[in-house]
């Protein structure tokens, strides 16, 4: 009966093992892909400025990512946000170093809901996020809710492969980003 429990419990643990290593791979893969899917910035690309304009609203943050499932040990990764400081702003870029952006890091966004694709002739990507107004700090800082989902579809040997990443974080910004951008609380 003993050695029935503890093979019970092995294969538990084996299963646990196996949802963290797959949630770690995805993570993993999530932002390779975003490298590989995305071409490398020359150094004029390379600065949030020459792509959105001289006024920009800056917001740090992070996010932790789990594999689609939502099982495993949540990835956390520290990003931040860039958007045009207008009324009228409808994009903003996600990123975790500015000298790696390029225009098509750019999403467009509406309601408070942003999305980019990007298609190669291997795959695809689609990026879905949402941000939602928390916290007032005063001085124009305000704390934002976000909500992120990474998918990436590939064909690799002749049979097409998705693989999602989805996540939760928290940014605060220099000042209130525009309604286009972020929904209210």
């Amino acid at each position: 009966m003993e050695k029935l429990v503890g093979n019970k419990d092995r294969g538990k643990s084996s299963i646990a093992s196996d949802r963290s290593r797959r949630a770690e791979k995805v993570g993993r893969f999530a932002v390779a892909a975003m490298f590989v899917l995305t071409p490398m910035a020359s150094s004029a690309e390379g600065n949030i400025k020459d792509i959105l304009g001289d006024a920009i609203i800056e917001c740090r943050g992070a996010i932790a990512w789990n594999d689609g499932s939502g099982t495993g040990t949540p990835r956390v990764e520290a990003l931040q946000i860039a958007t045009t400081a207008t009324d009228d702003a409808d994009r903003i870029i996600l990123y975790a170093a500015e000298k790696d952006t390029t225009p098509q890091d750019a999403m467009a966004c509406a309601s408070g809901i942003c999305t980019s694709h990007l298609a190669t002739e291997t795959g695809a990507t689609t990026s879905v996020l949402r941000l939602v107004r928390g916290l007032d700090y005063g001085s124009g800082r305000v704390q934002y809710d976000l909500d992120a989902a990474f998918t990436i579809v590939s064909f690799a040997s002749g049979s097409m492969v998705a693989e999602t990443a989805t996540g939760r974080g928290g940014f605060i910004c220099d000042a209130a980003l525009p309604t286009a951008i972020a929904a209210g609380e």
